[in-house]
């Protein structure tokens, strides 16, 4: 069942809130998405039955919240998440005006891709690659959406609902220290996974069963990438530049 604007928290009603679309009204199974630009606020708000994730499309922004018994003010960059877990109220102050998109994931959705419980943290300020792509594609789908793109929507979903219950469900609140460090390879590892994909994917599509498969990439090309790193995190503390987006009609 599609999250309503009525399950949200009520940020997307307040005013000076400018909506530039939204997935409301499509159908999309356990979830609402949201693209706006958003007003200086500070709020208070009841906890509801949906995760609330925030990207921030440009920055910094100073953004305060409430975690625990402490108020905190972070300046979040370009490509910050914020994370606020179904259940809880919410305190926010933003400080200054900011393009973002909203997404409301059901929390059925989350407990589907888990087995054991586990309760979804409450983050700010840090950058996660892997869930900007997500979010971003997210918002791509609402420009383009047609009922035949319902898989493609279903596996977004599924995979960030898979990495938000295994990278931030269970353990202590990491709101309340200082903005974690990124883990996983660096940018020149990225940069080198990146260019090796983009070749072979160039490259043209077997059609006969029998001829072979390419073969796989060799320790030159994957020269600098240490064998043990799976993460398809960047340790750059600076916004990824995919999230250069003013220029790119994102927002």
């Amino acid at each position: 069942m599609e999250v309503a604007l009525t399950q949200t928290h009520g940020m997307l009603g307040l005013p000076g809130v400018r909506t530039q679309r939204s997935s409301a009204g499509l159908g999309w199974p356990d979830l609402l998405v949201s693209t706006q630009v958003e007003s200086p606020f500070a709020e208070s708000f009841d906890g509801t039955d949906s995760h609330l994730l925030v990207l921030h499309l440009d920055g910094p922004v100073t953004v305060g919240r409430r975690v625990g018994g402490s108020y905190l003010r972070r300046q979040v960059p370009a490509g910050g998440l914020f994370l606020h877990p179904a259940g809880q109220n919410l305190t926010v102050e933003l400080g200054g005006e900011l393009n973002s998109v909203h997404v409301y994931l059901a929390d059925e959705a989350l407990r589907g891709v888990e087995a054991t419980e586990f309760r979804l943290t409450e983050e700010y300020g840090l950058v996660d690659p892997l869930v900007g792509q997500l979010v971003l594609a997210l918002d791509s789908l609402i420009r383009e959406w047609t009922p035949s793109a319902r898989t493609f929507l279903d596996h977004l979903t599924g995979c960030l609902a898979s990495h938000l219950a295994r990278r931030y469900g269970d353990g202590p609140s990491e709101g309340s220290g200082p903005p974690p460090t990124a883990r996983g390879l660096a940018d020149r590892q990225f940069a080198a996974v990146r260019e090796l994909m983009n070749a072979r994917l160039a490259g043209p599509l077997p059609l006969e069963v029998s001829e072979p498969a390419p073969a796989p990439p060799t320790a030159r090309e994957l020269e600098g990438l240490e064998p043990t790193t799976t993460s398809c995190q960047t340790s750059s503390t600076s916004p990824p530049p995919w999230f250069e987006l003013r220029g790119a009609g994102f927002v």
